[in-house]
């Protein structure tokens, strides 16, 4: 399930990345997903492993995972 899920996951944010970049006119766009570190393995026993696939599987659909530094740097976020 965690693996299903991860897919899942990284399947809509590639999606809603590319929709982003085509009305941002090519620019690319963020996608900020923040969790609490309580939920992840105390009360969603499946958490580590569904975001270590989700790690796994970024990269493999295009998608970078970067830091807000990276985001700026690539234009997808403006710094002001």
């Amino acid at each position: 399930a965690a693996l299903r899920d991860a897919h899942d996951f990284v399947d809509r944010v590639r999606a809603h990345l590319l929709e982003a970049r085509d009305r941002r006119g090519g620019r690319p766009g963020v996608v900020v997903a923040a969790y609490d570190t309580e939920l992840l393995g105390h009360w969603w026993h499946e958490g580590p492993q569904w975001l270590g696939n989700v790690l796994r599987l970024l990269p493999e659909a295009g998608v970078e995972a970067t830091t807000l530094r990276g985001a700026i740097d690539a234009g997808a976020v403006e710094n002001v």
